[in-house]
């Protein structure tokens, strides 16, 4: 598996996705909405993530060092980037309301709340990077490719 993941697709896939999803919970509980407050929200929220997408890949280099399986390695990526985004999703609430003056939600609520869609969505990214591995490094070394058409 490819222990350091794209920080700017990784991260942007995760915060975009987390961002949404609290908007969408957000509009159910009656707060105002529209593409205005989501690009506020986004403003904020992108810059956080990214920053926590290369925390974690930093922390998870380290916390998948050693004599893990293929699963383990891959749950413990998965975990610290949606732990990691979802702290910085909730974090990123209350900056949004100073800054521009919105409501804000409640940060744990919002955080457990982003790690619920975040969790399942690093460990699809995480899996389909890991299975994609076998076939970029035989595109490096210049070997055939099976064709399906065939």
């Amino acid at each position: 598996m490819n222990p350091r993941p794209n920080i700017w697709r990784t991260g942007l896939l995760l915060t975009l996705t987390g961002v949404l999803w609290l908007d969408v919970l957000h509009r159910f509980e009656g707060y105002p909405g529209g593409v205005r407050l989501w690009l506020h929200a986004a403003l904020v929220a992108v810059p956080l993530g990214l920053v926590g997408t290369a925390v974690a890949v930093w922390f998870g280099k380290h916390l998948s060092a050693g004599a893990h399986s293929d699963a383990a390695r891959l749950v413990i990526w998965a975990l610290t980037l949606a732990v990691t985004v979802a702290g910085a999703l909730a974090g990123a609430g209350p900056v949004t309301a100073t800054v521009f003056g919105e409501h804000t939600g409640t940060v744990p609520r919002d955080g457990v709340a982003a790690f619920l869609v975040l969790f399942p969505v690093a460990l699809l990214n995480c899996a389909l990077r890991r299975a994609a591995s076998p076939v970029r490094r035989a595109a490096r070394r210049g070997l055939p490719r099976h064709r399906l058409s065939e």
